[in-house]
């Protein structure tokens, strides 16, 4: 028994380093190529300093008080930024989720019975396009549902006040983090309780009938307000079977990322084939029943990737959610090859090492890249109206766009009124004052700055923060460059403009 238990915990300790090297590129660069970050920062900020004289946020925005989930999820990181800034704060809150999911597959495992050694599989997966993307409320979400399902198994094998309480608590944070990955965990909890007595399916009831109710409250109140106007936009069954690389591991320039994803892939396969070929060499299963539900639940995601909608108005992407939370499931479900355990998670550890080498060194670069952005944020005035001109947001080193919201960190530092924040975005809790008009109508409300007439559109805004060429500033005489380097140049606008905003601007929609 002692021995079993000190096992069991140099394999946590195990987890933990290994995640923490995962984890190390978010701290090795002062700001990470990741393209929501710069807003997340933005919106901890001003939620904390919403009334700061200095910053000046009172004058725009104000609490809004929808989405009371992700309110709770940014108060517990503006708590936090109150002890280490609101950089580092979000930086936890993206190392958390990287750290914290392959323990968590590890746990679901640990309840139904399975070797652990599975769960190194999971690291193969912490590194994917929602997290260069930026989505960490869901991908917080993530460990959490699967701690919700270890709890869930617990609880189901041994009742009690305690555990009914535990899985509450973890239905209830996934559900804080994101209504998707809660509405899955509460399909895996219907499928593990099939085989479970009728007292403790009484108890998982109780236990899960808070979350159920929340999740439809939300969807009619929130969800269903309207908010995610637009027509579904789908993707035909082909190209998302050749995107399902670029969603699950193709982050970086160059073909060393999918490689590794290739190399994971494999090394999961051959543990799958060895214990299909030889019963003999798979582990026996306790939970048989649940294991399959699980499965099937996995499964049914991965069915779901290929005809749910790619967006729904402003919400993108949609079916990729799924076939993360798929393939996270299917590794709970899949046999494992006892024989084979040593090597494949001495192999899985070298991929983790491999995708840590990688991704520090890309970020590294992609610092490098940055340049002077530094000095040139610090050309822009306290409290002043700004809009960011990026004609490029991509990067020679990771994937998507990651000076998408590079205006961000300037609204995150100086404070003021800006043409796009996370304000604008119908689910956060801070947004545009009610008794004000919206900013001024440019394409991609904010977002696509560059494709705007400056002379017409920008005279709102007293300062452009500009990536690349600003020709088209200077043309337009409105603007003078106070600061010009290798990669960005500030411009002031040198006429009086009027402050008066026009008409409303349309609901937001995502450029991608």
């Amino acid at each position: 028994m002692r021995s079993q238990l000190a096992w069991s915990r140099l394999e946590v300790l195990g987890f933990l380093l290994a995640g923490c090297a995962l984890a190390y590129p978010f701290w090795h660069t002062a700001r990470p190529p990741i393209e929501d970050m710069p807003q997340h920062v933005a919106m901890v900020r001003m939620l904390g300093h919403l009334h700061d004289d200095t910053l000046g946020y009172a004058a725009y925005y104000e609490l809004s008080g929808r989405n009371p989930p992700y309110l709770a999820w940014y108060s517990v990181i503006v708590a936090l930024s109150y002890l280490v800034g609101p950089v580092a704060a979000v930086k936890c809150a993206y190392t958390a989720p990287i750290v914290l999911t392959p323990l968590a597959v590890r746990a679901t495992l640990r309840s139904l019975g399975r070797p652990t050694g599975v769960a190194w599989a999971a690291s193969g997966l912490t590194w994917n396009s929602m997290l260069l993307l930026g989505f960490v409320q869901f991908l917080t979400a993530v460990p959490a549902l699967f701690f919700g399902i270890a709890a869930a198994v617990r609880l189901l094998d041994e009742p009690t006040r305690r555990g009914r309480w535990s899985c509450g608590a973890w239905a209830l944070l996934t559900f804080c983090c994101h209504p998707f990955a809660s509405f899955v965990l509460l399909c895996c909890l219907a499928g593990v309780m099939v085989t479970a007595r009728e007292g403790a399916r009484k108890s998982l009831v109780l236990a899960c009938t808070p979350v159920a109710l929340a999740v439809l409250a939300w969807a009619l109140l929130v969800g269903g307000d309207g908010q995610a106007r637009g027509a579904p936009v789908y993707v035909a069954a082909e190209q998302a079977r050749q995107d399902v690389p670029l969603w699950l591991g193709d982050i970086l320039s160059g073909p060393g990322d999918e490689l590794r994803l290739a190399a994971w892939l494999g090394l999961v396969a051959v543990g799958c084939l060895a214990a299909f070929c030889d019963p003999r060499d798979s582990e026996p299963f306790p939970n048989k029943l649940r294991v399959r539900a699980l499965g099937a639940v996995g499964l049914g995601l991965m069915a779901a990737y290929f005809v749910l909608p790619i967006a729904v108005g402003w919400i993108w992407p949609i079916a990729p959610r799924a076939l993360l939370l798929g393939s996270l499931l299917l590794l709970v479900a899949l046999p494992w090859s006892r024989r084979l355990a040593p090597v494949l998670v001495t192999l899985h550890l070298t991929l983790t090492a491999v995708t840590a080498v990688q991704v520090t060194t890309a970020f590294a670069a992609f610092e490098e890249e940055e340049g002077d952005f530094e000095t040139a944020m610090e050309h822009i005035p306290m409290r002043t109206r700004f809009a960011l001109w990026a004609p490029r947001t991509d990067s020679a080193h990771v994937g998507w766009w990651p000076y998408t919201h590079w205006g961000g960190w300037v609204h995150a530092e100086r404070g003021g009124g800006t043409a796009f924040s996370f304000a604008s975005h119908p689910s956060m809790p801070v947004a545009w004052r009610s008794s004000l008009p919206p900013p001024p109508p440019i394409p991609g409300n904010g977002i696509q700055v560059h494709r705007a007439s400056p002379a017409r559109d920008l005279p709102w805004f007293e300062h452009v923060l500009v990536r690349g060429d600003g020709t088209a500033l200077a043309r337009s005489g409105l603007f003078q460059p106070v600061y010009v380097g290798r990669e960005w140049s500030v411009w002031e606008r040198t006429t009086p403009g009027s402050v008066r905003v026009r008409a409303p601007a349309p609901a937001w929609t995502d450029h991608r």
